[in-house]
């Protein structure tokens, strides 16, 4: 019975090991997946330089921080991709260049090539656009009046 009683001890360490090793290895492919999420997920602010919507395309132009310098980003806007317009809900038909804007994207690399870098494919998740408001309509003038009559007034 001694020996019964030490197997089941056993069983339940080995039961025990088993388990922990697992959770490890669940915890360990949860964090390198979100490195590698991390990696390629990238929010950017610049400005709108082209637009076409009909091939739900847009480009803009932001400030490489390692370089200094400006760089152009192109994506695909998919049709599920959420768009404000100052705070509005948008369409990409309704984005202009020159707009101020805050893209989420992820940017997936195709395969290895022998020579050259890899071809890089990016996709917005969201778009926010901020516009100032619009510019302010001068004030109609009327047309000067014939003299206006002057102001006088009487001493006594």
């Amino acid at each position: 019975m001694e020996g019964q009683a030490g197997m089941k001890k056993n069983t339940g360490r080995i039961i025990g090991i088993a388990t922990a090793l697992v959770l490890a290895v669940v915890a360990y492919r949860i964090v390198r997946w979100q490195i590698h999420e991390n990696k390629y997920n990238r929010t950017v602010e610049g400005t709108i330089v082209f637009v076409d919507a009909d091939r739900s395309v847009a480009t803009i132009e932001v400030i490489d921080p390692r370089r200094e310098d400006q760089l152009e980003i192109t994506g695909n806007i998919p049709s599920f991709c959420p768009i404000t317009i100052n705070g509005q809900p948008g369409r990409l038909s309704d984005v202009r260049i020159g707009d101020r804007a805050e893209v989420k994207g992820r940017m997936k690399l195709g395969p290895k090539r022998t020579s050259g870098p890899r071809e890089k494919t990016v996709t917005a998740e969201w778009v926010r656009i901020t516009r100032g408001s619009e510019p302010a309509k001068l004030p109609q003038i009327a047309p000067a009046a014939s003299a206006a009559p002057a102001i006088t007034t009487a001493r006594s």
